[in-house]
């Protein structure tokens, strides 16, 4: 019986991150700003924020407004996103991403949890 309860478990935890795609999403470095990269073959909704907390920074920085992630943006495969603002070079970048079109990924809290609707 208790082997039977792990598989089920097992699944239904592989089932709620089946959608996950951050994997998919590679932080990269140009000229002006960090840069996030959708590296696989389908589109990807990524959700993003940064950590330097400076003057003319503050529409990135994670954790404000009632939630954590501040920056949102679909990518087709292949493409790059890269903002001096939203993605700055002196900061850390912290993100989640959901396989679809936008509003694929929900926000949980104020610590960067998600989860892929």
């Amino acid at each position: 019986m208790k082997a039977i309860f792990v598989g089920i478990f097992c699944l239904v935890v592989n089932d709620i991150y089946a959608d996950d795609a951050k994997n998919c999403i590679s932080v990269g470095v140009s000229e002006k700003s960090k840069t996030l990269t959708n590296t696989c073959n389908e589109l990807v909704n990524v959700y993003w924020c940064h950590t330097l907390n400076k003057k003319g920074y503050q529409s990135g920085l994670c954790g404000q407004k009632e939630k954590y992630f501040q920056m949102n943006d679909t990518l087709k495969p292949g493409k790059i996103k890269n903002n001096q603002y939203t993605l700055p070079l002196n900061s850390e970048i912290e993100f989640g991403a959901c396989y679809g079109g936008h509003f694929s990924l929900k926000q949980v809290g104020m610590n960067g949890d998600y989860y892929c609707k």
